[in-house]
């Protein structure tokens, strides 16, 4: 059976200064009418959260957190990663080699409403939808781990056990690969979620 760890990035050393805050439980967030031909919204994978449960990194208050992980393209091999390592809110994300580095790895925080928050392992904030724009091609950006849907992502399986959709709760768009690019420094945007390899992503350790 498939796992939707493909390969190990790195070796499995994590710097013990990895920055976890504290982020706020969360009532359910309210469904958004799903874009034409998108994946169906609204909950993560239970094939995600098992894999997510090999990891497990504590508690904040009552959210569980996993990980970290490398998030990456199944489009370009490349990771999520806060761009130039910067610790503050509105720092672009883009896709970047897979090295070893904490502005390359993420903690799961569970939201208890079937999403969860994707908080950077080197500043402590969270993958969020820039303006809580609800359109395509809004930019992603770290920002503070507040409970807003626009910090809220749904993890959902693609179906071949491998790869997954990253979908945000406010807008049901998907984390994207901006025009499909391979190199390094392409930013992260929200598109519909079709079924296309930039849109796909895997987790790695």
């Amino acid at each position: 059976m498939k796992t939707l760890v493909r390969t190990a990035m790195a070796a499995a050393t994590f710097a013990a200064s990895a920055v976890l805050v504290s982020v706020p439980s969360a009532s359910a967030a309210p469904a958004t009418a799903a874009p034409a031909g998108a994946v169906s919204h609204g909950k993560t994978s239970e094939s995600v959260r098992a894999l997510l449960a090999s990891r497990p990194a504590g508690t904040r208050g009552t959210n569980d957190v996993f990980g970290p992980f490398f998030i990456v393209s199944a489009n370009s091999g490349r990771c999520v990663n806060v761009k130039g390592a910067a610790t503050g809110n509105s720092v672009p994300l883009i896709q970047f080699d897979c090295v070893n580095a904490n502005n390359n790895k993420w903690f799961f925080i569970d939201v208890g409403d079937g999403s969860f928050y994707i908080q950077s392992a080197s500043s402590g904030r969270c993958v969020n939808v820039k303006g809580a724009a609800t359109g395509n091609s809004v930019p992603l950006i770290q920002f503070d781990c507040v409970n807003a849907a626009n910090n809220h992502w749904f993890l959902i399986d693609s179906g071949d056990g491998v790869d997954l959709f990253i979908q945000s709760a406010s807008s049901s768009r998907c984390m994207n690969v901006k025009g499909a690019a391979t190199g390094n420094s392409v930013p992260l945007i929200q598109f519909d979620c079709v079924a296309a390899l930039n849109n796909l992503w895997f987790l790695s350790t």
